[in-house]
């Protein structure tokens, strides 16, 4: 906040105007500001302990005393109440000054201590300041009559302000807007040199905007704003905060990570974070309040509220990924390449650079692992990178496509695994568990290593491993993740195939599920460690109900904050759902079954979440209550607020 000094009395400009009675207003305005405030109007109290006259018209209608005896208040100037008078020792009470023209004769008061305030001391200071201000009072006071234009009225103390006279009362009134002005506000706002009213510049995201879902809500102003005054609500439910954002028309309000929004270094735009983040394919819109104050305590005038609002989109969850999409061992018979390979791709949106990252490769029960360093290059999004490794035993019946990298292991055996590393320190361990791990496929009967629930099956000599989906499919899992086919190598120079790794609530997509919940239970009280059953529904018209699992579905249970959005944020863990063939009263529905873990004591949320697509897009499941479920059939949509609560002791 910026603070201007009065060269008088050594107060700042917003404690003088304390001390004065100043009202803060903003520009643009006619509204008439009490004319106590000023320095030719101030009261013009007297104290024992004090000078014996504080301005030139005090001192003709007042009189103060250095003895214990009480002192008669001043003489109130235009439109100014008389001033009270104080003693610091004496017990009787003072006289109270006469009113001046327009203005009431003041009270008297005595106390034990000394009653004299900074106000008092502040309003005769700033009285002294102008001399024909204290004249034009002592003249009105004299004359007994107010005022008849403003050019009699004392000028404000704060800039983008103007003397004003009304009804005989001296008052102040805003500058129009555009009025030159060359000092930081107090009372009005000034922008680049001239008076404006406080109001909102912009909101992001923007009105009428489509936006990738995020957390992130941020208001500019025109002016340097009071932090203290752009507030939040830490919870959702009715509106509260000088800032809201609301889905629903501010029938109810979003949560935010903290109470108050921060401030940018210029002090013109506030940040504030949802928390959970804003749900995908939603619609919202801003309200700023007229609580929202500028740092020189200027209220917005009137509330802000976005006409139209914004829609948000799914982000694609897979950006700044690299996966495994193909592994060629070439063992165990006439090879279809000369060379294995391992085959890399990048499905989000954004390019992703491979520099200090390397491909892994150990035999299915083998601790012992051999490193290819991969060079420093960036895949663009949706591409492809072939790394060719070590001799398959043949000359091949095939040419492969220009290896991007090369190294040397062999991998002609058909039980391994393969891991993606962000650095090129060699794992240790039959099954490592580094955080440096990226992407792992175990594949073959002997292999224990893998993600998810199962390994992928073997790679031969004519056959790869694929990603299922178009290279695409992504459920976590290396059983359902990955199928056996005739080998089809990509490398940078092969046609980008960019995966649609969203969340399709409310999308209306396709692949949007017709309807899923989480059925039951609908809460969880467990101690850490403790284990839990949870079973969900989906409903795909034509595929579910029919006895057998669809091939492309994949069902997960998931956990996670209480403040994270579990369509895109992180920090939510997931357990692949095994179909459940015993199910009865299921109809048309299949149920899934997955059992999880009791993570540390806390609170969470959990949930089911459905894909029909191979586990490119995902559908997130809310409980079987409120609108029992989400899905793109009518009067279903995922919310907050009916996700399973679970409860860890």
């Amino acid at each position: 906040m910026r603070i201007m000094r009065s060269k008088l009395s050594g107060l700042s400009i917003p404690g003088l105007l304390v001390a004065l009675g100043a009202t803060a207003v903003g520009c643009g305005s006619t509204d008439l500001k009490s004319a106590t405030s000023s320095s030719g109007g101030s009261d013009g109290a007297s104290s024992s302990s004090s000078s014996e006259s504080s301005s030139s018209s005090e001192s003709s209608s007042s009189s103060s005393s250095s003895s214990s005896s009480a002192s008669s208040g001043g003489t109130g100037g235009m439109g100014g109440g008389g001033g009270a008078t104080s003693s610091s020792s004496s017990s009787a009470a003072g006289t109270g000054g006469s009113g001046g023209a327009g203005g009431a004769g003041g009270s008297s008061s005595a106390t034990g201590s000394s009653a004299s305030s900074a106000s008092s001391t502040a309003a005769s200071s700033a009285t002294s300041t102008s001399s024909s201000s204290s004249s034009a009072e002592s003249s009105s006071s004299a004359s007994g009559g107010g005022c008849t234009q403003a050019s009699e009225c004392p000028a404000p103390a704060a800039v983008c302000m103007m003397a004003a006279c009304s009804s005989g009362v001296c008052g102040f009134a805003d500058e129009a807007s555009g009025t030159a002005c060359t000092t930081p506000t107090v009372s009005g706002v000034c922008v680049a040199g001239a008076c404006a009213a406080l109001k909102v510049v912009s909101v992001s995201p923007a009105d009428g905007a489509k936006p990738a879902a995020g957390p992130t809500i941020s208001v500019t102003f025109n002016a340097a704003m009071s932090a203290a005054s752009l507030t939040a609500q830490t919870k959702a439910g009715a509106c509260s905060g000088s800032i809201q954002v609301s889905l629903d028309d501010f029938a109810s309000c979003v949560a935010f990570s903290a109470a108050t929004a921060s401030l940018s270094a210029d002090e013109l735009t506030a940040t504030l974070t949802a928390a959970p983040g804003l749900l995908v394919n939603r619609s919202y819109k801003v309200r700023v309040t007229t609580a929202a104050k500028s740092a020189g305590s200027v209220a917005l005038p009137a509330q802000f509220t976005q006409a139209n609002g914004f829609t948000t989109v799914s982000p694609y969850t897979c950006d700044g990924s690299v996966v495994i999409t193909q592994i060629y061992s070439g063992g165990g018979g006439t090879p279809t390449y000369a060379k294995s390979f391992i085959e890399l791709h990048n499905p989000g949106s954004t390019a992703v650079s491979l520099a200090g990252w390397a491909v892994q490769y150990a035999d299915a029960a083998s601790a012992t692992w051999s490193v290819t360093n991969l060079p420093a290059v960036t895949i663009p999004a949706g591409g492809y990178f072939l790394v060719a490794e070590g001799s398959t035993g043949g000359a091949g019946t095939a040419t492969l496509p220009t290896p991007d990298a090369q190294g040397t292991i062999d991998m002609t055996s058909e039980q391994g695994k393969v891991v993606l590393t962000k650095d090129t320190t060699a794992l240790t361990g039959v099954c490592p568990t580094s955080a440096s791990i990226l992407d792992l496929v175990g594949y073959g009967t002997s292999t224990t290593c893998f993600a998810g629930q199962g390994k992928a099956g073997s790679p031969t000599a004519t056959a790869s491993l694929a990603r299922v989906g178009s290279t695409c499919g992504n459920a976590g899992s290396n059983a359902s993740d990955f199928a056996v086919g005739a080998p089809k190598p990509n490398n940078s120079a092969s046609t980008a195939v960019h995966c649609n790794c969203v969340a399709e609530n409310e999308s209306g997509a396709a692949n949007e599920a017709d309807y899923c919940d989480t059925q039951s239970p609908l809460s969880l009280s467990l101690s850490a460690g403790g284990m839990a059953t949870v079973y969900g529904r989906l409903y795909e018209a034509g595929k579910t109900g029919t006895g057998i699992p669809f091939s492309a579905t994949r069902a997960q249970l998931g956990y996670g904050p209480v403040a994270s959005n579990p369509e895109y944020e992180a920090g939510w863990t997931w357990v692949n759902g095994t179909y459940n063939a015993a199910c009865s009263g299921c109809g048309n529905n299949d149920e899934y079954q997955a059992t999880f873990k009791a993570p540390a004591a806390g609170t969470y949320r959990y949930l089911y979440r459905f894909s029909v697509d191979d586990g490119i897009s995902w559908t997130y499941c809310d409980n079987d209550q409120a609108d029992d479920g989400a899905g793109s059939n009518a009067g279903l949509t995922f919310d907050f607020a009916n996700e399973g609560v679970l409860a860890v002791q």
